[in-house]
């Protein structure tokens, strides 16, 4: 079975979280940055808030976690992600702390499923907090300003 690197810039940055949704067997590869992108919390979400997204926006950056995940893992995650209804797949180049761009998968909000003005649960946000050890000292403080 052929692995698949995966960008997580939201929830699926808490590594427990994952592993409940995919199972043992992930491979966190460390930081990644993709480039020319803005984080958004404007996906609608059945629970109370906004959750993650990615736009384009020239000059901005987005910070998460490679993990490296088998297919049958994938096709897990597309079921927790609404793929391809909620969010799509995309293909994204990323860069690593050592510089290397890599061509990673990652899930991007589709039209119908994005509104402007809302925000973050705690709850939510704490996950993507959960990766503060790795992330860089200033994204982190950018995670936090989202907190109501």
């Amino acid at each position: 079975m052929g692995k698949v690197i995966y960008f997580a810039y939201g929830s699926n940055m808490d590594v427990n979280q994952l592993k409940r949704r995919v199972g043992e067997g992930i491979e966190i590869l460390g930081p990644a940055v993709l480039k020319n992108h803005t984080l958004k919390f404007n996906k609608i979400s059945p629970r109370r808030g906004g959750c993650a997204n990615v736009e384009p926006a020239e000059g901005e950056e987005v910070w998460g976690i490679l993990y490296s995940l088998n297919e049958e893992q994938i096709e897990i995650l597309d079921e927790y992600e609404g793929a391809p209804h909620h969010y799509r797949r995309v293909k994204v180049k990323v860069q690593t702390e050592k510089g290397e761009v890599i061509e990673a998968l990652t899930y991007v909000a589709c039209e119908g499923f994005k509104r402007e003005g809302l925000r973050p649960s705690d709850d939510y946000l704490n996950r993507l907090l959960s990766a503060r050890e790795i992330l860089p000292r200033e994204y982190v403080k950018k995670l936090e300003s989202f907190r109501k």
